[in-house]
């Protein structure tokens, strides 16, 4: 059995939803402690996980736990990486393969994929062909290739302890940022299918015109789904990019003139954004995030420790003001 395990607690009276997802704090030990308990059934993690190399470094994790009164698990690899030297260790580590068995979904996966379009629509004349001048993203795809190159990641011999990681809002507010890596990162792929964010946009093209309307168009006119709702999902592509709010909001403009397709939108639209922004490959990195939990809880623990609303908010509001100030200094 899976059980995909949110790693903060809710709580049902005295916070709004937005609260719920700050105040109480994460506990992801508790979801490798469930996993120590139960070691015959699948754990996924869900709750603070920003982007694909978060999620490798979760999933990958093997301890070691300092559990009083229980054994710690240990998975078939860990032993023999602690008792091999640093240079054996680095040997190994380089030469296995880079797999995960991850339940994320890539966003470079999923465009990569693609859908036959049916209509006339040309849709490398809606994001660009490929007869431009080269630009200096160009150039930035071979320093990133030797990156990952000179950087070999780290990854263990027989995988982690959870079975996958769920990542929600993140990925949607910044779905290049967070995923635009996954296949490579997180999968084990040589590169990415998701060369660019021109890439991703011509083939979603495909796809979103070839489902407008599929379930049902109504006697108004009104197609389900629809341009709106197809534009969705692609509203915060180039999150932080020179140009993002002019192309939003002229997205928003061309919407209310109820165009014929999505292809149309970005025709008329893309010439807010750079072509850095359009053309540049994704950001590249082969150093996981530190992860390190200390003493998982018993099972006798309660979550929360039985701490007050209030108390929670307190140390949240102050985790809050902290991080301001790191910040400004």
């Amino acid at each position: 059995r899976h059980f995909i395990v949110h790693a903060r607690k809710c709580f049902l009276h005295g916070l709004n939803p937005h609260q719920n997802r700050t105040v109480p704090p994460l506990r992801h030990e508790w979801v490798y402690a469930l996993k120590r308990d139960f070691p015959h059934l699948s754990f996924s993690l869900n709750g603070g996980v920003q982007n694909c190399y978060e999620s490798k470094a979760a999933i990958m994790y093997q301890g070691p736990w300092p559990t009083p009164g229980h054994q710690e698990l240990r998975l078939p690899g860990l032993q023999q990486q602690q008792q091999q030297g640093p240079a054996q260790q680095q040997d190994q580590e380089t030469a296995a393969p880079a797999t995960a068995a991850a339940a994320a979904p890539a966003v470079s996966t999923s465009a990569a994929a693609g859908a036959s379009c049916s209509g006339d629509v040309n849709h490398s004349e809606c994001v660009g062909g490929d007869d431009r001048m080269p630009t200096a993203a160009d150039d930035s795809a071979t320093g990133a290739a030797a990156v990952a190159e000179e950087e070999p990641a780290y990854v263990p011999l027989d995988g982690g302890m959870l079975e996958g990681v769920m990542i929600g809002r993140a990925a949607y507010n910044d779905p290049w940022g967070c995923l635009g890596d996954a296949d490579r990162a997180l999968f084990g792929e040589p590169t990415n299918a998701a060369t660019s964010r021109r890439e991703v946009l011509r083939q979603y093209c495909e796809y979103a015109d070839s489902i407008l309307g599929r379930w049902g168009t109504k006697e108004d006119g009104y197609r389900d789904p629809n341009v709106r709702t197809l534009m969705k999902p692609v509203l915060n592509l180039f999150h932080g990019e020179a140009g993002c709010k002019r192309w939003k909001a002229a997205v928003d403009t061309v919407l209310k003139q109820d165009p014929p397709s999505v292809s149309e939108v970005l025709r008329q639209t893309l010439h807010h954004l750079t072509p850095e922004a359009l053309d540049a490959p994704p950001r590249v990195s082969n150093r996981l995030p530190t992860i390190a939990y200390g003493v998982l809880p018993d099972p006798t623990d309660r979550a929360g420790y039985n701490q007050s609303l209030s108390a929670l908010k307190r140390q949240a509001q102050q985790a809050q003001q902290q991080q301001q100030q790191q910040q400004g200094s």
